[in-house]
């Protein structure tokens, strides 16, 4: 996580957004935690999830560009 992101989350936390009710979303919350349960290929999921973090979660600048990121990412892991 570049450093921008890095303050962008703990602004968010410290805001009252509750930086783990964030990452919670995806990062070992309920979407991420049943995808990995519901789908045939774990390892895919776990790589394609690292490329997301690494291409578009790091790439946040703000507060609103991370909660589009976690939502958008949540309706895709409930496709798994």
């Amino acid at each position: 996580m570049n450093e921008v992101s890095r303050d962008a989350m703990r602004a968010y936390g410290a805001a009252g957004g509750g930086r783990g009710r964030l990452c919670s979303t995806v990062h070992g919350g309920d979407a991420f935690r049943e995808a990995v349960n519901r789908t045939q290929d774990r390892r895919k999921l776990l790589d394609e999830q690292k490329e997301w973090t690494e291409r578009v979660r790091d790439a946040c600048n703000d507060i609103p560009c991370l909660t589009k990121a976690y939502q958008e990412r949540t309706l895709e892991l409930e496709t798994y």
